[in-house]
């Protein structure tokens, strides 16, 4: 999330992070908004939120911003994400279709997770 934040704030990134739940989403938007509520108040002057963060949302007035999804390739077909993050891709149902949708748009796809077999474990090995 650290990496996302910095890619939205500073280079107007948009940020898709897709987890199992909706609950693990708002999570790790959580994490990236608590990153930028402690920064020094200069820094967070120089690029303002759009609005207070929701908690599936932080958004830039310079355009950046992180979204969180649950799981579910037809979540992300409707975003045209810079970078695509996958949390836990190993277990994320539909990883490959969920892969090969944000694979065109994607600038970046980061997919991060523990050990586990299927397409992901398959891709590790590759």
């Amino acid at each position: 999330m650290v990496w996302a934040a910095h890619q939205a704030q500073w280079f107007r990134a948009e940020v898709i992070v897709q987890t199992d739940s909706e609950a693990k989403a708002q999570e790790l938007v959580g994490y990236g908004e608590c990153l930028y509520r402690n920064q020094p108040e200069w820094l967070k002057a120089f690029h303002p939120l759009k609005q207070a963060a929701s908690s599936l949302l932080i958004e830039w007035k310079s355009g950046g911003r992180i979204f969180g999804i649950p799981k579910g390739e037809n979540k992300i077909r409707l975003y045209h994400p810079t970078i695509y993050i996958m949390d836990e891709a190993a277990f994320l149902p539909e990883a490959q279709q969920c892969y090969d949708a944000a694979h065109p748009v994607a600038g970046q796809i980061i997919g991060i997770s523990s050990a586990g077999p299927g397409w992901f474990g398959d891709q590790c090995h590759q």
